[in-house]
């Protein structure tokens, strides 16, 4: 929650199909603060390649508890699935608390049936060679009357086909060094050579990401 007070959505910069959107809220017609984030991953540290989509979707979402005039102690409700392995500790990125940070198994109905569970709207996922998903009737029909979209991109490279890209602020990068050494699994040699890519990723001054829009039912091909 500590970005609710270090972070605005201007220091994002948001297009789709070449235009300037104002937030990531833009994106998604009728964004609430009630929608829900999810983020597949294939490796522990796989979605620091997405921290820009991720915090400048936070950010949004403190959007509008600031306009609201009133308190708020609250996280958004976005949530983490490693496929086959245990995601990194990505609290800082206020994936939070921790159980929302679930590990699956590498069926694409296990990880649909946890997609499902959580009431996901906007699914991340990484790039890859697109199959034919498996799944029971029910647990297709759930899935598809809630998902938006699907946001499909390649970690640490440029996606083609891309339609929205996000530049990172210079400030988002304390938060992945701090999601770096919180990572307990992660090795020395592991935790520099993360660093050094990242460096490598902001040199020229920010990082930008780059996604592909798909409809709900293509991104299950992905997963």
């Amino acid at each position: 929650m500590h970005s609710s007070t270090e972070l605005t959505s201007a220091r994002f910069q948001v297009t789709c199909n070449g235009q300037r959107c104002s937030s990531f809220a833009d994106l998604t017609p009728g964004f609430t603060a009630q929608e829900r984030l999810g983020i597949v991953i294939r490796d522990p540290m796989q979605a620091i390649w997405a921290s820009g989509l991720i915090m400048s979707a936070v950010t949004a979402f403190y959007d509008i508890h600031r306009q609201s005039g009133e308190d708020y102690f609250i996280y958004p409700d976005y949530f983490m699935f490693g496929i086959n392995c245990v995601p990194g500790d990505y609290g800082m990125l206020d994936i939070w608390p921790d159980h929302k940070r679930i590990t699956v198994g590498a069926t694409t109905e296990e990880c649909v049936r946890a997609i499902n569970d959580r009431g996901v709207t906007i699914l991340v996922l990484p790039d890859t060679t697109p199959r034919a998903a498996e799944l029971e009737r029910q647990t297709r029909s759930s899935y598809l009357q809630r998902l938006k979209f699907g946001l499909v991109y390649e970690p640490g490279a440029v996606i083609g086909n891309s339609d929205i890209q996000i530049t990172c602020p210079p400030a988002l990068e304390p938060y992945l060094d701090t999601v770096i050494s919180d990572t307990p699994a992660l090795s020395a040699a592991a935790r520099a050579a993360l660093r050094t890519r990242r460096q490598v990723a902001t040199a020229s001054g920010a990082s930008v990401e780059h996604y592909r829009r798909v409809a709900p039912a293509t991104a299950l091909n992905y997963l």
